[in-house]
């Protein structure tokens, strides 16, 4: 038999192999979801079937992308591992937070599973290199090889899905034109549409991992075109950079999302670095890199040198809101991100001194980086670093030591963000003396099925008030008392330094906008282009409605600052109301960016 019609042969044995995957993991997947509709077992025994979840969804995967490299007996050895780590991990993921009382914690259940089928990703790939190379540590071009090649064969089977899919519902759409339902209604039906999707993956993985000529071409097309981003992504982050010198970190800080924005351009740029140097550095005898062109040579230098104060800014900007307001479960998985960009930065910063020598040392960061993602990863899944346990301990240890008060602690985050381990401190705060505004409200969070229920517990206090709103103007003036002692906790669509003690800091306007000699209250935060003003009627501070200042294309940060310096006057309106019985009918202008 020639060498082509075995390869021929064996090409057609491991596309049945993979079918006859794609059959269980079908099948399995349908009874799993058909349970869960019906609500009958296993999805009644929630550990059961939240250890069978990911088992179905990441050994089919695990089994069908590694036939190629790996023999049956290892790669039935390592399935094995997966689907035994998987059920471990699906099994805590549920125990943690066990009453999927809200939509949320089933998110939050997914979510899990995306965190975990990125560590098997990873892990996987460490694995098929090492068989490959026929060593625990293979060589870096084999472990850029396999992990890129994975990629692009997945980016193209979620493709191949998708247009699928599309190709469905356009066929659903023509039947649905004369009348003819029944097309639309079995494609929506969960014996359809789970084994179509499952054998389209599973048929894109087998013809890529076929045609891997195809695939190469793609990635190697697909580097070459992220590397021209990195000199422009390296140019954007060194200008923001050298910006900051001069407007401060302040700004920063105060749109309240920093750290995250920072992680995502470190991770960018780790991205186009690698799709930059690819396989590895290319050193001629002289010892000098050849065949990158100049240009990205800089380029490189440029991001990996940027790497390190974005992850230092973002690791900053992180511990700055857990010392104020303790660990918070998006601020333990933003901290395992800095870590783990800290380590790309500071590989890379090293690298960055090799740069004449082709950046060599970005292969030792990158494999030693991936074990940090997995042992992060694991960390993060397990009660060893689960966000919701530290959370929990932290903020616990802040209503102890009284750094936030009984009144404005967030039992609704026990209640219904922390799983179990909310609960049950929750519980034991419920215990302690009855009297006590803690225990009273520990008991109402426990008692409450919504997060409106223990809205009491989250009110807020008159310093709470005065500690977040600041009077500009007119200058020394301050909030009347009796606006300060509204509770607004039956408002809605107010500025949240109103509702939230861990919301920013307003400022305030105090002006007659009507001539009847009380004076209203314009609210708002410092970026927002939109003022909540408020009068008093009868005695009684009410919400009165919003002023609009413009947005960033019509001049509204000049206009922020000419309201708040006093530079207004009060004018009367370009059209008046027409008043219909009680009612009146006001005319709203309008504006937009190319409008005057």
């Amino acid at each position: 038999m020639s060498d082509e019609a075995a390869a021929q042969n064996q090409s057609i044995r491991a596309g049945l192999i993979r079918a006859g995957i794609g059959v269980v993991q079908s099948v399995a997947l349908y009874v799993l979801f058909d349970a869960a509709e019906a609500k009958t077992w296993p999805f009644t025994n929630g550990a059961l079937f939240s250890a069978l979840v990911p088992v179905f969804l990441f050994v089919p995967l695990i089994a069908v992308s590694g036939l190629s490299y790996l023999r049956l007996r290892r790669l039935i050895a390592w399935s094995l591992a997966v689907a035994v780590i998987s059920a471990a991990l699906g099994w805590y993921n549920f125990t943690r937070d066990p009453s999927w009382e809200s939509s949320r914690d089933i998110t939050l259940f997914f979510l899990g599973l995306v965190a975990y089928g990125l560590g098997a990703f990873v892990a996987h790939c460490l694995v098929v290199a090492a068989t490959v190379d026929r060593r625990f540590v293979a060589s870096y071009p084999t472990y850029f090889d396999i992990s890129w090649k994975y990629g692009v064969q997945l980016a193209l089977a979620a493709a191949f899905t998708g247009a699928l899919w599309l190709l469905l519902l356009l066929g659903a759409g023509l039947f649905d034109l004369i009348g003819l339902l029944f097309f639309g209604q079995v494609i929506q039906e969960g014996w359809f549409w789970i084994p179509v999707t499952t054998l389209a993956a599973t048929c894109a993985l087998h013809i890529t991992d076929v045609r891997a000529g195809i695939v190469r071409s793609v990635q190697t097309l697909g580097c070459s075109l992220l590397s021209w981003l990195l000199p422009l992504m390296a140019l954007i982050c060194a200008i923001f950079l050298l910006s900051l010198m001069f407007t401060g970190l302040e700004p920063l800080w105060n749109t309240r999302k920093a750290s995250n924005i920072l992680l995502v351009a470190a991770a960018s740029l780790v991205l186009l670095i690698n799709a930059t140097y690819q396989e590895g550095a290319r050193v001629e005898k002289d010892g000098k890199a050849r065949g990158m062109a100049l240009p990205l040579r800089l380029a490189i230098l440029v991001a990996s040198v940027s790497l390190v104060p974005l992850a230092a800014l973002a690791a900053y900007g992180i511990s700055l809101r857990v010392n104020q307001y303790g660990w918070s479960p998006d601020r333990v998985i933003a901290a395992a991100g800095a870590g783990v960009v800290a380590c790309y930065a500071l590989g890379y910063a090293f690298a960055a001194t090799q740069w004449t020598a082709g950046f060599r040392p970005i292969e030792a960061t990158n494999i030693a980086t991936a074990v940090v993602v997995i042992v992060v990863l694991i960390g993060l899944l397990t009660p060893v670093a689960d966000p919701a346990r530290i959370s929990v301990t932290s903020q616990i240890a802040r209503l102890s030591s009284g750094k936030i008060s009984p009144e404005g602690f967030d039992y609704a985050f026990l209640r219904f963000d922390a799983g179990r381990y909310g609960k049950q401190a929750l519980q034991k705060l419920a215990e302690g003396d009855s009297t006590s505004v803690v225990a009273t409200r520990a008991r109402n969070a426990l008692a409450a099925s919504d997060r409106y229920g223990i809205r009491e517990a989250r009110r807020m206090t008159v310093a709470d008030r005065k500690t977040q709103i600041r009077v500009l103007y007119p200058s020394g003036a301050s909030l009347p008392q009796a606006f300060l002692d509204k509770d607004w906790k039956y408002e809605y669509d107010l500025p949240d330094c109103l509702l939230k003690t861990e919301a920013g800091p307003c400022e305030a306007v105090i002006v007659d906008l009507n001539n009847d000699a009380t004076p209203e209250i314009m609210l708002s935060t410092r970026f927002a282009f939109s003022w909540a003003v408020f009068g008093e009627i009868g005695g009684q501070w009410v919400y009165r409605g919003d002023l609009q200042v413009g947005s960033r294309c019509l001049g509204g940060d000049d206009m922020r600052e000419a309201l708040t310096a006093g530079r207004f006057e009060i004018a009367a309106p370009i059209y008046g109301d027409i008043k219909i019985g009680d009612r009146r009918l006001q005319v709203r202008l309008k504006h937009d960016c190319g409008m005057r």
